[in-house]
């Protein structure tokens, strides 16, 4: 594997025939070499640790991540984000936030008009949840909607993700991102019940309006990755707000692509997308959208297309991809959660290693449970996520639904 983030040094020359942005940013894939925090796996914690409150918002440390509880209307999601993650925002933004302060005026005008015409395909409930974000954490509103722009601004590569059926028909989600940078490391767990729409546990940058990776209420569970198509198309809603508007209003599968289909075009990524009953990649770019459904063996996804036309396709996503279709193909999809952790440690999926480049997320969800599990990074910068312990959690039971099921088993790292 390689990158799954963009890389915001590639903005120059992405947005169309606008402009030529001169910004030296290193997005949370970098462009160059960062110095990377690897918290150790802390002992799992019996009781989580309350760390702030304001408004609609708690702050607790949980299993060895912040995690922070959100509700009511996107104002107070927002202000209280803003401001129990002031901290937070700021320290995992850094660099993005003084590259666009420092901006020759010229390049900003440009970038300006840019973010302009995405605004202006977001609805707005979420630039509300921005401008509260931006209130909470003393940033500006323009500082907050361009860090909520960055992914479809610029281009990255390469996530993995599958789904297969466990031992007693269960369906199981696994997802994975790599990256040279901190960025990841600083990701925060938000767990939110937004008073329209479903709730949600999303593992998000902080400040971010996003469904990068995350599962509903009902279930369904959402993974954005890399194409590998160069962004050509900007009358786009962003992905990061598709994502959340999928995670936050759809209950299915089919309900998830009806979002996308009511799009003029779309920003170059895939989605893979699960439910209890199986798993679909949508493949978007530009003026193109195509779906792939599940079959018995189960779905895989590397960071190339399959029906959407692209241009140049890496052989090192091909590789990936047929490694896990071998894998699945063998085991007929049926497969513990231990061997499914197991195909993403295998030295053809995580040990990649250039540059600082490895997985620094993974993350398994299992929809009809409501269960997943998020991946601690050991120590050591090269060491990937997915050779940490996994801690486990369940969606309802994060909710305060009551529903008395225990937390899910750690599971350990090898």
């Amino acid at each position: 594997m390689a990158r799954c983030a963009p890389d915001v040094g590639t903005v120059a020359g992405r947005v169309g025939g606008w402009c030529a942005l001169a910004i030296g940013l290193c997005f949370a894939a970098g462009c160059a070499t960062t110095a990377a925090i690897a918290p150790a796996a802390a002992p799992r914690q019996a009781e989580p640790i309350e760390l702030a409150r304001f408004g609609h918002g708690l702050k607790v440390r949980k299993n060895g991540l912040t995690v922070l509880y959100l509700s009511g209307t996107p104002e107070q999601i927002g202000l209280a984000h803003g401001h129990l993650l002031r901290d937070e925002i700021g320290s995992a933004n850094r660099r993005f936030l003084e590259s666009f302060e420092a901006l020759p005026e010229r390049n900003r005008e440009r970038l300006q008009r840019a973010l302009q015409r995405l605004e202006q395909r977001t609805p707005a409930a979420y630039l509300a949840e921005m401008r509260a974000i931006a209130r909470g954490a003393g940033l500006s509103y323009e500082q907050v909607l361009f860090l909520n722009n960055l992914t479809t601004l610029s281009e990255g590569e390469r996530c993995f993700a599958f789904s297969a059926w466990d031992r007693e028909g269960r369906l199981m989600t696994f997802r994975q991102i790599d990256s040279n940078s901190d960025m990841y490391e600083q990701m925060v767990l938000f767990i939110v019940r937004p008073d329209r729409g479903h709730a949600f546990a999303a593992l998000l940058n902080p400040g971010w309006v996003d469904g990068e990776t995350g599962m509903n209420a009902r279930g369904l569970t959402l993974s954005q990755n890399n194409i590998g198509i160069r962004q050509t198309a900007w009358n786009v809603t962003p992905v990061t707000i598709l994502t959340r508007h999928i995670l936050q209003h759809a209950s299915t599968i089919d309900e998830a692509f009806a979002i996308l289909r009511g799009q003029d075009a779309w920003p170059a990524r895939l989605l893979f997308v699960s439910q209890p009953e199986g798993a679909a990649v949508f493949e978007m770019a530009n003026g193109h959208l195509q779906r792939l459904q599940m079959s018995e063996e189960g779905l895989a996804l590397a960071n190339h297309p399959r029906r959407v036309p692209a241009d140049d396709i890496s052989a090192n996503s091909v590789r990936r991809l047929e490694h896990a279709d071998r894998y699945l193909a063998e085991h007929r999809a049926r497969i513990s959660i231990d061997q499914g952790i197991a195909l993403l440690r295998s030295p053809t999926i995580s040990s990649f290693v250039r540059n600082g480049f490895t997985n620094k997320q993974s993350v398994v969800f299992r929809p009809a449970t409501l269960d997943f599990w998020i991946a601690l990074r050991p120590d050591g910068r090269f060491r990937a996520a997915a050779s940490g312990a996994y801690e486990g959690f369940n969606l309802a039971a994060e909710l305060g639904a009551g529903t008395g099921r225990p937390v899910p088993q750690r599971i350990p790292a090898r």
